[in-house]
């Protein structure tokens, strides 16, 4: 008996994902599968190693499908992705006939959905090379128990939004650990530690830490979420990240050790973004004065979104004047 799984257009591009995560050096390097007739509801896992992701799929009205569960090898999705390159086939969706017998599905067949420009209608689906499946993958079936039990903390749109914006600041980085009613973000750069002071509109449950793979990971389930809404569980160094149709895991290598780290003394006082010709131009009309050059020393003012450049020879900068500043003008000119 024959019956199609088909994965939405949706869907394909998280199933995709997970099919280029695969890595064939490992025992994991398969999508296991849950078929959930009563819930007409289809699980797939899978991913690099340690780094699972789970999918879920609502599937249609007399779908046909039995409940069971089996593992798709990666060989057969390294089959699937040259026979769409060759045929030029549609990615818009991903259609797979299974055989049913003795109880069980026993093989699969990818089915290619071809373009119009072949002169092929869309309804026909030519089924492909077949492949046998596998037993369940006995990690995706503790990885899919353990999504079941995890305390997951919900993050709200607000914060999701802070949090993404002052990532995507902070680029390159190792780790951001942004931690509960604090209002810096300790961060590592080159092994070094220090803090930078967070906007008001991120307020967390609980602390979370980020590396740049798992920012990327939270933006791309936030845009696809449909609903906004995302949770998150720290287990140690594991991160897992949940949406109402998806899950993924990311691993936070070197959290603790990071954690443990003493702050360097230097820290982020201030960040500004500026026309750096005209930074220049102003350094250079600067030294042109002779007795500016022999202080080699000037004032910058940042106030009301505006930057002023200033000599000042013998002052005292009083403590707590965050937004005035003393610079070397030939380092300065070195620099830019």
């Amino acid at each position: 008996m024959m019956a199609k799984l088909i994965i939405p257009s949706d869907k394909s591009p998280q199933f995709l994902s997970m099919i280029n995560a695969l890595d064939k050096r490992h025992a994991d390097a398969c999508i296991s599968v849950f078929i959930v007739k009563d819930n007409n509801q289809v699980t797939l896992i899978g991913g690099a190693p340690g780094e699972y992701a789970q999918i879920e799929i609502e599937l249609e009205k007399g779908h046909g499908l039995k409940n069971d569960e089996f593992s798709i090898h990666i060989d057969f999705f390294m089959c699937m992705k040259e026979q769409k390159q060759e045929f030029h086939a549609l990615s818009s969706q991903h259609i797979f006939q299974l055989n049913f017998k003795s109880g069980k599905y026993n093989n699969i067949e990818y089915c290619l959905l071809l373009k119009e420009d072949k002169k092929f209608d869309e309804s026909i689906h030519l089924p492909m090379s077949r492949f046998d499946l596998d037993p369940t993958y006995k990690k995706h079936i503790e990885y899919r128990k353990a999504n079941t039990q995890r305390a997951y903390h919900e993050i709200n749109k607000r914060s999701i939004v802070g949090i993404i914006s002052s990532a995507n600041a902070m680029i390159p980085y190792d780790f951001l650990e942004y931690k509960k009613g604090s209002k810096e973000v300790r961060y590592q750069k080159n092994g070094e530690v220090t803090t930078k002071l967070l906007p008001d509109n991120i307020n967390l449950p609980c602390s979370l830490a980020l590396t740049e793979a798992a920012a990327k990971t939270l933006t791309s389930l936030y845009n696809s979420s449909g609903t906004g809404k995302v949770e998150f569980s720290l287990e140690g160094e594991l991160l897992t990240f949940k949406t109402n149709q998806h899950i993924q895991s990311v691993n936070l290598i070197g959290l603790e050790s990071f954690r443990k780290k003493a702050l360097n003394n230097e820290s982020l006082l201030f960040e500004f973004s500026s026309n750096m010709f005209d930074f220049k131009q102003l350094n250079r009309m600067i030294l042109k004065e002779t007795s500016v050059r022999a202080i080699n020393t000037a004032m910058l003012l940042f106030t009301d979104n505006r930057l002023f450049a200033c000599i000042l020879p013998g002052l005292h900068i009083p403590a707590g004047s965050e937004h005035l500043f003393r610079k070397h003008l030939n380092t300065c000119s070195g620099i830019i």
